[in-house]
């Protein structure tokens, strides 16, 4: 159920160490079968990851159909995401932005990118 994958992203983002602080605010339909999400976090050491998705519960399982995490710090961008352009890249519509480049990458989740964020700390936080 939607509301149960809200409170997994809920206790996700405060069980986060590398944060300072975060908005989580959501939309649901009348049903509770669909939802917009945006998520604002704030990490040690400056950097900020902006994040949409829009999930949906069908068959048991929530689905997120579209998303979009943008992460900042200083000079750098990194953005995942899922919008129809880039077809020449084996993964459409998956890809990430690299500052300027346009790069191949599998379907994420934000653990996945949280993870990847973590993983590479000394090189964004420090």
């Amino acid at each position: 159920m939607i509301k149960t994958y809200l409170r997994e992203i809920e206790d996700l983002l405060q069980n986060l160490t590398i944060l300072t602080d975060f908005s989580f605010k959501y939309a649901l339909d009348e049903d509770a079968h669909t939802a917009k999400i945006w998520i604002t976090i704030t990490f040690q050491g400056g950097g900020r990851l902006d994040i949409f998705e829009f999930a949906t519960y069908e068959t048991g399982n929530v689905i997120v159909q579209k998303y979009r995490y943008n992460f900042i710090i200083r000079d750098k961008l990194i953005r995942w995401d899922n919008a129809p352009h880039h077809k020449g890249l084996a993964s459409f519509p998956h890809h990430i932005h690299i500052n300027d480049g346009v790069y191949e990458t599998k379907k994420l989740n934000l653990k996945e990118v949280l993870e990847y964020l973590k993983k590479h700390d000394a090189a964004f936080f420090h």
